[in-house]
């Protein structure tokens, strides 16, 4: 292909993937074909032209070609984006085992995980996606994003005491941290049994505090019964 044919391919990829963000996925998946026709095997017209089918509730249309990608090489990439298409081609169950199978891969692509307990949770299965992101921040212990996602499945698990401690470590991280204490005196506001959980998530945050005594984290989250706990 001369430098002239790259250029204009190039070109129409970022026509493409504007079209994608734009949500015009008719669009993007016009754009993306005719690269395909040139360029069978191009790994960025592909994900396009997969996302574009998705877009349209087309998806049983993007898994063959995105198996017979896979088959050239591993692509955690795209085996994450066969398994949503699988499971949104109401074949829950394979897409479903693609997703494990992804996750299970070293290094880790966290997306995999967070799109395996995505899935997981859409079909109630909320202690099991709860310990599929538990599992991917083993890993990968300083990702905000999956923190906020392990707050959310707390939130409809109904655990909101351990949801907004998460959320208040987030917070941190990104440095709202008045927003993040207000979250922790809403935890622990009644509950003092989470003191200790609370001063945790102020004292391994970056933007943290850290209190010599438990009696001085009480008093500045405004523990009921603050005063008498020991120095």
């Amino acid at each position: 292909m001369s430098k002239a044919q790259n250029r204009l391919q190039a070109q129409a990829l970022q026509e493409a993937i504007q079209a994608l963000r734009g949500r015009q996925f008719a669009r993007a998946e016009q754009i993306a074909a005719s690269i395909l026709r040139t360029a069978k095997t191009d790994r960025a017209a592909l994900l396009v032209h997969a996302h574009a089918l998705l877009g349209q509730q087309r998806a049983s249309e993007a898994v063959a070609p995105l198996e017979k990608a896979i088959l050239r090489g591993s692509d955690p990439e795209l085996e994450t984006l066969l398994g949503a298409a699988l499971c949104e081609s109401r074949r829950g169950a394979d897409g479903i085992a693609q997703l494990r199978k992804t996750a299970a891969r070293r290094p880790p692509f966290l997306p995999a995980f967070q799109e395996l307990a995505g899935r997981l949770a859409k079909s109630a299965e909320l202690t099991e996606a709860i310990k599929v992101i538990e599992d991917a921040l083993a890993l990968a212990p300083d990702s905000v994003d999956l923190k906020l996602d392990l707050g959310r499945l707390c939130l409809q698990a109904n655990d909101r005491a351990r949801a907004r401690a998460n959320l208040a470590m987030c917070l941190m991280e990104m440095g709202d941290r008045a927003g993040a204490e207000a979250a922790l005196r809403t935890v622990v506001r009644g509950r003092p049994h989470l003191l200790s959980r609370a001063a945790y998530t102020m004292v391994v945050s970056s933007h943290g505090r850290f209190f010599f005594r438990p009696s001085d984290a009480a008093k500045f989250l405004q523990v009921e019964g603050a005063a008498a706990l020991k120095p």
